[in-house]
């Protein structure tokens, strides 16, 4: 049996404080007070756009690698950057001078996922889960709008049958447990070559395509189905 999802949510978990001075209402790291109550009137910037990205990291397991990541990062304008294969082991929050990183893996040395998030965004964080160390999801609340991210690190090519159908049955876990949200999305690196759509899949994929479909791309085209979800780089 698969061990149950970690959450981190510290609206409903007080256990992380060790002071009754008051208790966070909304993410913090262990240990933190909630200093910055949530302000639901805030814009999420400038231009009310939240930018949103996934890479697949190939690892993060020290403190030179994400600094060699925010490095690369930093003239690109990413809000909230879903993370792949990360090989950071534990399902953890910390925080940076700049931005909050929250993982989930399991392995040492492979697979892991989580997300790299502008510090400013922190108040509008409510709920972290790792449901495996290749699916887990972030929910945020804005003024405006509520937002859930599935951040996902499919099986290779390489592996079998049985792993690619649990890494598909958790992230059906994960839109189950969603189900109430209006905006949800799923990033990440499907391990896929979805080609070109077939006449009965317009919903699912738009009129760009890159080579030939694999049996992984029939699988997420598929999944895309069942979820009615759309794949965003297939359409202008």
């Amino acid at each position: 049996m698969r061990p149950s999802p970690s959450r981190i949510d510290y609206r409903k978990d007080n256990k992380q404080t060790t002071n009754n001075k008051y208790l966070p209402i909304r993410l913090v790291t262990v240990g933190d007070y909630d200093q910055n109550p949530p302000n639901r009137t805030e814009t999420r910037n400038k231009n009310n756009n939240l930018k949103i990205a996934t890479y697949n990291v190939r690892t993060l397991s020290n403190i030179e690698k994400y600094i060699e990541l925010i490095h690369a990062i930093r003239n690109i304008n990413i809000d909230i950057l879903g993370l792949a294969e990360i090989r950071r082991t534990g399902c953890k929050i910390e925080k940076y001078t700049d931005h909050i990183l929250c993982y989930v893996d399991e392995t040492p040395g492979q697979y892991g996922v989580g997300f790299l998030i502008k510090k400013e965004y922190k108040k509008n964080i409510i709920n972290f889960c790792g449901l495996s160390e290749r699916v887990a999801f972030i929910q945020l609340q804005f003024s405006d709008t509520d937002l859930s991210i599935i951040q996902v690190y499919a099986p290779t090519i390489d592996s079998n049958e049985e792993d690619l159908e649990k890494f598909y049955q958790t992230l059906q876990e994960a839109h189950n447990l969603l189900g109430n949200h209006k905006n949800v999305m799923v990033i990440g690196d499907f391990n896929a070559k979805i080609g070109k759509p077939k006449i009965n899949e317009s919903l699912a994929m738009g009129k760009h395509w890159y080579r030939k479909r694999n049996t992984r791309g029939e699988r997420l085209i598929q999944y895309a189905l069942e979820n009615k979800l759309s794949i965003m780089n297939t359409i202008s």
